[in-house]
């Protein structure tokens, strides 16, 4: 017998195994996985509302007629432009004090005798 036939012979009496079925994915790992991001969600949730709660912690609640009188008194600033910028340039001597000018301008909003702001009216206490 030549080498051919017996590799022919070989080959008919071949029987392939019948396939092992697929491996089971494993639930442990979609459990894994939602464990994870649930505790990651309540991580970041336990974050943001310490985060809150220290900073309005640090608020002052209780606002008394002397920081209203004070707010009413801050400057009003006008819109800054273009031309205001260039001859606020022009009239300092330097760009610090053209800033500074533009940043810090002295405007009040006085109130005339008889009236009154509403912010102060309503910071009074009622008694």
């Amino acid at each position: 017998m030549s080498e051919d036939e017996r590799f022919e012979s070989y080959l008919r009496n071949f029987r392939p195994l019948p396939p092992s079925p697929p491996p089971r994915r494993r639930a442990r790992g979609n459990v894994r996985r939602f464990l994870i991001s649930v505790s990651a969600a309540a991580g970041i949730l336990i974050a943001a509302l310490l985060g809150f709660h220290f900073r309005a912690r640090h608020r002052d609640p209780f606002r008394t007629s002397a920081d209203v009188q004070k707010a009413n008194s801050m400057p009003i600033a006008a819109p800054l432009t273009s031309g205001g910028a260039n001859a606020a340039l022009f009239r300092n001597s330097s760009v610090k004090a053209a800033l500074d000018q533009m940043a810090f301008s002295l405007r009040s909003n006085p109130l005339s005798a008889g009236q009154v702001s509403a912010l102060e009216l309503l910071g009074e206490e009622k008694q």
